[in-house]
């Protein structure tokens, strides 16, 4: 249970993530043809979902990545992440081999909001869990 209360290796991850995520989303590439078909639930679109999912909780579990010293209100760093999840869609505008997808852009910003949910959530309940 260590592991759960290390702000360090969490923060560490967070921004990891971060990264991950903002470098696969500016990289070029050619446009998988299996992703070409306009079919309801693609493999795509679960990815966009869970990349941005997991901002906010490695977030809330990091217990705010020492963000919280810089933006005194959480409004902000919502803020800062709903930027974040369009802005690196709309990156894929000027991204040779990428193209904006208004589905794409849809789930990065349901999979943050939900993200926002469930990662208050999960900290809270670990904080009940331990303190008992």
């Amino acid at each position: 249970m260590k592991i759960l209360a290390n702000k360090r290796f969490w923060t560490l991850l967070f921004y990891a993530w971060i990264i991950t995520v903002y470098i696969l989303t500016s990289k070029a590439g050619q446009p998988d043809s299996a992703f070409e078909n306009e079919s309801l639930i693609r493999l795509d679109y679960i990815k966009h979902f869970l990349a941005y999912f997991f901002i906010p909780v490695l977030y809330y579990m990091a217990s705010g990545a020492f963000l919280e010293k810089i933006f005194k209100d959480k409004y902000y760093l919502i803020l800062l992440g709903i930027l974040f999840s369009i802005l690196t869609e709309i990156q894929q505008y000027w991204i040779v081999g990428r193209v904006f997808n208004y589905w794409d852009l849809t789930l990065n910003l349901i999979g943050f909001l939900l993200g926002l949910s469930v990662g208050k959530y999960i900290t809270g309940f670990l904080k009940r869990i331990t303190v008992s």
